[in-house]
């Protein structure tokens, strides 16, 4: 057998990696390289995009339970080619009415979650007035 295609065959990735891609996908979307973002926003943000995943690889199913697909004919193959793919459930956001009573719920007790902060590095310095500033500039 051929070696180029043996190599390429190990490469091939199966429907788990695909989901873990996906995910991964939007996870940047939530938390974006570029950005710094603290531990802590991090993580929340971490957990967004797991909820969000989780609404969005819903499949839609028939009344009795089975998946729906459909049966898709791609425009630059001529003849009986198709592909069939998966109907996917329209997104509902239940997620975010949830997150939101979670939150007013813990905010409406007094302090249940309140964690000490340190000032910013900049807080100790004197701020300019409108004044002044143009004439630091150039």
């Amino acid at each position: 057998m051929n070696k180029r295609l043996c190599k390429d065959i190990v490469k091939l990735s199966t429907g788990f990696q695909t989901a873990l891609e996906s995910f991964h996908a939007v996870n940047n979307q939530f938390t974006p390289k570029l950005n710094i973002v603290p531990y802590y926003g991090q993580l929340c943000r971490q957990h967004l995009a797991a909820l969000h995943y989780n609404e969005i690889v819903k499949v839609a199913t028939t009344k009795t339970g089975k998946m729906q697909y459909k049966v898709v004919f791609p425009m630059y193959k001529m003849g009986d080619h198709f592909s069939v793919e998966k109907v996917a459930k329209n997104m509902t956001f239940k997620y975010v009415n949830l997150l939101w009573a979670t939150v007013v719920d813990i905010c409406g007790k007094q302090n249940s979650m309140s964690t000490s902060f340190s000032p910013p590095l900049t807080s100790s310095k004197r701020k300019p007035t409108h004044a002044e500033v143009p004439m630091y500039y150039g």
